[in-house]
């Protein structure tokens, strides 16, 4: 009589197409491709399992639509499982969001293949993949502030600058992941959409309070039905990274002197300038409004963002970034000067324009024809 053992193996044996004879005969042969079927069964469907499929939240707009923010409040609840999860924004050129598996978690931003990365927030690192990850603990049950900003060029160069940012409540300031340069392409934000992904826990943690995006033409739209003040973006002053980031702009614009890869310049209140021609007419006052010819590039590349070299141009002062406000005031109507601004008194981590970047140290010749009192 065969034991019921036996029996059993050689039942699950045969089901699983092993084809084993006379198992009372051998039974340690049986219980070694016995236990070799249940590992091949168990290894595959471990492998199978999928993982719940994301829940998408898509919000549609009309073609016609240009959109250039997408932002949204999100916080994740309580959960336990070691599976990964993901929440965060998609658009049509990539994602932004919080990532989380254990105790490991971290804040992602995925970008187009062949898009090149131009500016990282501190700690950033670039996965290979088309993604840049910055390691990071957010906290369950806090609300944080994920955004994607794409800046257009005119339609006569085809350039984008795609840029992923994280708002810290505790810090109460923006921190930039990271943006792209993409070439050959203008395309503002498509396809938006919301979504939490890895398994049903965590799907149900998942809280979006909060979903605006922007238009080209400055107006905000609420994407829920909870009605809500519109956004205050605002990057001006210190942003999470402000004070290592301006450390390392003036260390290398301190190389770049000593090595002879810029003109001497001095040093004052933060920026750089060199005195290009003295003037001898009335000093310039911050409440003023100047009449300039300005030509800017980038410092270190050289590449020209901007040239108003024909035509004056007339700014009040106070509406300038807070370099040109240093800078001016050393001059007298007649003067040439060179701006050396450092990001943090330029456009700091804001994403303005695919010609200039984050974290850009940018330069400015400035000739200063004429001085007006500013006008309300």
């Amino acid at each position: 009589m065969y034991s019921p053992f036996t029996m059993f193996i050689s039942r699950f044996i045969r089901k699983a197409g092993l084809g084993l004879t006379n198992v009372a005969t051998n039974p340690v042969r049986s219980v070694t491709l016995a236990i070799q079927c249940l590992f091949i069964c168990l290894s595959t469907e471990l492998v199978a399992q999928p993982q719940a499929n994301p829940v998408v939240t898509e919000y549609p707009q009309a073609d016609s639509v240009e959109i250039s923010h997408l932002l949204a409040n999100v916080s994740v609840g309580d959960f336990q499982s070691r599976k990964p999860l993901e929440v965060g924004l998609r658009s049509s050129l990539g994602t932004i969001s919080l990532k989380g598996r254990g105790q490991q978690k971290n804040v992602a931003f995925s970008f187009p293949a062949g898009a090149q990365v131009v500016a990282k927030g501190i700690g950033v690192q670039e996965s290979g993949r088309g993604e840049l990850s910055w390691n990071f603990a957010w906290k369950p049950n806090t609300t944080y502030q994920l955004m994607q900003i794409v800046a257009l060029s005119d339609t006569t160069d085809k350039k984008m600058l795609y840029s992923g940012y994280l708002f810290l409540p505790d810090e109460n300031k923006w921190k930039l992941i990271g943006s792209c340069l993409i070439n050959g392409q203008r395309t503002p934000l498509k396809n938006l959409a919301t979504f939490a992904s890895g398994n049903a826990e965590a799907d149900s943690a998942a809280r979006f309070t909060a979903v605006w995006l922007r238009r080209t033409n400055r107006s905000w739209k609420n994407l829920l039905s909870t009605a809500m003040p519109a956004p205050v973006i605002t990057f001006k002053g210190a942003y999470v990274d402000s004070d290592e980031q301006y450390k390392r702009e003036t260390k290398q614009i301190e190389n770049a002197i000593a090595e002879g890869k810029s003109e001497k310049l001095t040093y004052k209140d933060g920026i750089y300038y060199a005195m290009m021609r003295e003037g001898t007419g009335k000093q310039v006052s911050l409440t003023d409004s100047i009449v300039v010819l300005v030509n800017g590039y980038q410092f270190h590349t050289k590449a020209v963002f901007w040239q108003q070299l024909d035509k004056p141009i007339t700014f009040p002062l106070t509406r300038l970034i807070k370099g040109f406000q240093i800078g001016l005031p050393f001059c007298r109507v007649g003067s040439k000067i060179k701006l050396v601004i450092p990001s943090l008194y330029a456009y700091n981590i804001a994403t303005n324009s695919p010609l200039f970047y984050p974290n850009s140290t940018l330069a400015f010749e400035v000739e200063l024809l004429d001085v007006k009192p500013a006008t309300n």
